[in-house]
């Protein structure tokens, strides 16, 4: 079930879409969660209170980013807030993810990274098919204007020109981002 369909109906008071999104998320929240923990009973513990805290907090969940960094940020505040009050913050955190021995700040990354991934792009196709290509084939493929601009049976100016205002938006669409994270 597609998440924002999940939250959606959880939010109108379907008990068992929000049961899809503890199925579906629940391995993710408790790698992070075990991960601040470093103790399994304690994780399912801190597990079941950030499920609570999602479940209370569905109607703030804005799709500015994905649902993955926001139930990380939500799962860590939990857990991070838990040990404040217990006086025993650890850093003890170590994940494997594609088969990667990690720490839980680099799970982070990795998802604000493939938010930011997805988000551009998003971006990039938004622009149309012709600015899409031209995108596409300069920053992928490292292409030359002139390469583009005879692929596309365009002018060369126009490969060129396009693309650089594509660049300005993309790069202002990463500046808001990285404000927003």
């Amino acid at each position: 079930m597609d998440y924002n369909i999940a939250v959606k109906k959880a939010l109108q008071g379907d008990s068992e879409a929000f049961e899809e999104i503890v199925k579906e998320y629940f391995d993710f929240v408790y790698k992070i969660c075990i991960g601040f923990m470093c103790d399994e009973q304690d994780a399912l513990d801190m597990t079941q209170e950030v499920f609570l805290r999602v479940y209370n907090s569905l109607d703030k969940f804005q799709n500015k980013s994905k649902f993955t960094t926001w139930l990380y940020r939500i799962s860590a505040n939990t857990c991070l807030n838990h040990l404040k009050k217990l006086n025993r913050i650890k850093t003890c955190a170590i994940d494997e993810v594609d088969g990667a021995r990690i720490s839980d700040d680099s799970l982070y990354k990795k998802v604000e990274f493939n938010d930011l991934v997805d988000k551009l792009n998003r971006e990039i196709e938004s622009f149309g098919k012709t600015t899409s290509k031209i995108i596409k084939l300069r920053l992928f493929e490292k292409r030359k204007f002139k390469d583009i601009a005879k692929a596309l049976n365009i002018p060369s100016s126009t490969a060129r020109a396009t693309f650089t205002r594509s660049k300005k938006v993309l790069q202002k669409s990463i500046k808001n981002y990285n404000r927003e994270v």
